[in-house]
């Protein structure tokens, strides 16, 4: 990871609805934090930071997101019935895939 890294992601909005999402990488702080924000994609801003503090217990990671959605009017309905539940399942995934990995690599290095 790296500043001005862009990183292109396919998303999902329907069944048969796939979307290109393009971020950028920025204000890395090493083993610290980074920011990703969208430069082309579903949202009208997304600034995500992403934060990493060690603790007794191993590190604990903080994510700060701000995004506007790109509709006025029913920004409201589209936010709890489709782009919540959309996120939860995103953020879901990521700590399901990243506690794996981590245990996957505890119990290697044991």
């Amino acid at each position: 990871m790296h500043e001005g890294q862009i990183i292109v992601y396919k998303i999902k909005l329907l069944p048969l609805v796939n979307i290109n999402w393009v971020t950028e990488i920025k204000n890395v702080s090493e083993l610290r934090s980074f920011v990703d924000e969208q430069r082309f994609g579903p949202y009208k801003l997304w600034h995500h930071r992403h934060s990493f503090e060690a603790t007794s217990n191993g590190t604990k990671m903080v994510d700060e997101v701000h995004f506007k959605i790109p509709f006025t009017g029913i920004n409201k309905l589209l936010y709890r019935f489709f782009i919540k539940p959309k996120l939860k399942e995103i953020f879901n995934y990521r700590r399901v895939k990243i506690n794996s990995i981590f245990n996957e690599l505890n119990i290697q290095n044991n």
